[in-house]
């Protein structure tokens, strides 16, 4: 159990690997959902956590607006004793 080696990667998740690459590059809003039903009309059988893992592995991250960006920053307080 120290010395585990890993098994080879298999040619269908290097193809799988490939198409997504493609995929993000020509949408990089799409996630994992999107890119699992854009592998299945390809005819490869992969999930959703499949495609994500695929994903992680790598580093590819969907583009989409994150959380509170209209808010101002915390940094940037208003000081009223300075706007007189």
């Amino acid at each position: 159990s120290i010395y585990y080696k890993t098994s080879p990667v298999s040619d269908e998740e290097l193809a799988c690997k490939e198409i997504i690459d493609h995929l993000h590059t020509d949408n990089p809003t799409w996630g994992a959902r999107q890119m699992s039903a854009q592998l299945k009309n390809r005819c490869y059988h992969v999930g959703r956590r499949k495609a994500r893992r695929y994903m992680n592995e790598m580093d590819i991250y969907p583009i989409y607006p994150k959380m509170n960006l209209s808010k101002r920053m915390q940094q940037a307080k208003i000081c009223p004793y300075l706007l007189r």
